[in-house]
């Protein structure tokens, strides 16, 4: 099976979560239930992630978060995220899974 084209790559500290209520929402899916990694899969330095109070937390070297579930042709995306100063982040889409380095 393929990753699923969406991949959240953080750099210093970021946190994203997807609230429980959006699960609830008609025709909403939720990619991550808020305690474990599930169908998520972190590429290098895996240590710098964590899941705190609900959320995906990453703090320390490049490490790229990789949704490894079903295949999404298309969708809309509804997440939180909380930066701090100096933070690096993004998300990214149509993306395959590489053990390590910068998207290509």
């Amino acid at each position: 099976m393929k990753p699923f084209a969406l991949m959240l790559a953080i750099g210093l500290t970021v946190a994203a979560s997807v609230a429980s209520a959006v699960e609830a929402e008609e025709g909403w899916k939720s990619l991550f239930d808020g305690a474990t990694y599930g169908q998520w899969k972190a590429n290098e330095n895996t240590d710098s992630w964590q899941i705190k109070d609900g959320c995906f937390v990453c703090q320390g070297p490049r490490s790229h978060l990789f949704y490894m579930g079903e295949p999404v042709k298309t969708l809309e995306l509804k997440i939180d995220v909380m930066t701090e100063p100096g933070s690096n982040s993004g998300i990214y889409f149509h993306t395959k899974y590489q053990d390590k380095g910068w998207p290509e």
